[in-house]
């Protein structure tokens, strides 16, 4: 696509400019048949338009050079929150976003970058145009998502509360029941993300743990009529505004989940146990100090439709053929449809095939049985720690790593943590603030295993 005709000049020029550049990108899947939701072409022309050349695209008068955004940062101190915000709203309202950003950028500090995010949510529910908004992904994401507080009563001694309070196997179950409903967030409404995030954490100058879950705006109801149905003394509030881990001036640790061996591998879920593993999670958040510190285990779940499903049925079908289980599980993701089908009933009727079905590996074949059992979703898994102290702020990361241990399957599963550092510590903590999905730490887990991982408390 060709650039501008000529050079932006404003916000309100940078905004046609990108709105025209999505448009033609529709126009021309249209007529290829094909069809990608509008956020996702969004976001590749941002990109794109970020990479080109600015003197071909930018006028000079609007235009800010890397030394006028470090000079306009140097001017702002981090620590005076209420006064640089004030700056920061300036520079968005007569340079636009894109540049207020890019000031930002240069100060480094995750809790202004929190407040200033909760700003532009205000700034656009109260139906303010917000100058180059769609310019810059993350932020275009949040605000169109609803954040909730969710809490349920805690039980009391009486003999009617303690018949309300359901076994545990049984409460998680239906935790299971909400994450299948929410499901439907596959066909999200153009311009919001397909996915949901819930989250545990503990704002700085908090006196205790809070639920939290973020939703697209379309799919409030969704949420709601999800969750009473399943917990309905549950009280969910909206959140107009956000929360704040982040100590001002402080050391900021975050890491992100991996799998360490095969995605089709299960972790332990709920079944596996006879505690609530949700415990120990709990327990590693109560060291957080209640002034001064902050933390939280974000949870960004998105749907993933049949595709890993499908996928794991051929894997399965190649292990009761008798093929080693290295061989099966490293077939390549791409290898479904027709061709695969086709490809798969050769092999299992084919006299020249190599493996034995009577050797088949059983400890295989029921780990992706038991992975299967239930829907497969995208997750991200964060954790994000501040302190005034960095030794402090490392120790605590490391406890919230541990009490993810659990789930280790020893015939499966388990989960690592990728430690953020330098440039991917920023960009985590960005991805954390603005709740953005990551493709590149997507890990495919099943509802039992999320479910396991994040549910309410059966006392409350």
């Amino acid at each position: 696509m060709e650039g501008p005709v000529r050079p932006i000049a404003s916000p309100e020029e940078e905004l046609a400019y990108l709105r025209a550049q999505v448009a033609a990108k529709e126009a021309e899947l249209n007529q290829l048949k094909e069809s990608r939701p509008r956020e996702e072409i969004a976001h590749e022309r941002i990109v794109h338009h970020r990479t080109e050349a600015p003197s071909g695209h930018f006028a000079e008068g609007y235009r800010m050079h890397d030394s006028e955004a470090t000079a306009l940062s140097l001017n702002l101190d981090p620590e005076q929150n209420d006064e640089t915000m004030e700056e920061l709203r300036g520079i968005m309202e007569t340079k636009g976003v894109r540049n207020a950003l890019a000031v930002l950028e240069k100060l480094q500090s995750p809790h202004l970058d929190d407040d200033f995010h909760r700003y532009l949510v205000q700034y656009l529910l109260a139906g303010m145009k917000v100058p180059g908004m769609r310019e810059h992904e993350p932020e275009w994401k949040a605000l169109h998502m609803t954040l909730y507080e969710v809490a349920l009563p805690e039980a009391t001694s009486s003999e009617e509360e303690k018949t309300r309070v359901k076994p545990l196997k049984e409460l998680i179950s239906s935790m299971e029941q909400f994450y299948a409903g929410m499901l439907s967030l596959e066909h999200a409404h153009k311009g919001e993300p397909p996915y949901f995030s819930l989250e545990l954490a503990v704002p700085v100058n908090a006196p205790h743990l809070r639920f939290y879950a973020a939703v697209p705006n379309t799919r409030r109801d969704l949420f709601e009529k999800q969750l009473l149905a399943i917990f309905p003394n549950a009280r969910i509030s909206v959140q107009p505004n956000d929360y704040n881990v982040f100590v001002e001036g402080g050391a900021n640790q975050g890491s992100y989940a991996l799998l360490a061996d095969k995605p089709i591998a299960p972790l332990r879920d709920y079944a596996d146990f006879d505690y609530d593993p949700l415990n120990s999670i709990l327990n590693a958040f109560e060291k957080i100090a209640h002034e001064g510190e902050g933390a939280s285990f974000q949870m960004i779940l998105k749907p993933a439709g049949n595709h890993y499903i499908e996928y794991y049925r051929k894997v399965l079908h190649a292990l009761r053929q008798g093929q080693p289980r290295a061989k099966a599980f490293a077939l390549p993701e791409t290898f479904v449809g027709d061709l695969a089908k086709e490809a798969f009933n050769i092999v299992a009727q084919s006299k020249k095939n190599p493996y034995d079905p009577s050797k088949a590996d059983q400890a295989a074949i029921e780990a992706v049985e038991k992975k299967i059992a239930s829907p497969v979703l995208l997750a991200n898994l964060r954790l994000v720690v501040s302190s005034a102290d960095p030794v402090r702020a490392q120790h605590l990361l490391t406890e919230l790593e541990a009490s993810f241990n659990q789930f280790e399957n020893t015939k499966g599963n388990r989960l690592t943590w990728k430690r953020a550092e330098r440039g991917e510590a920023k960009k985590l903590f960005r991805n954390f603030s603005f709740r953005l999905f990551a493709d590149h730490a997507k890990l495919p887990l099943s509802l039992k295993e999320v479910t396991t991982m994040y549910h309410f408390p059966p006392k409350g």
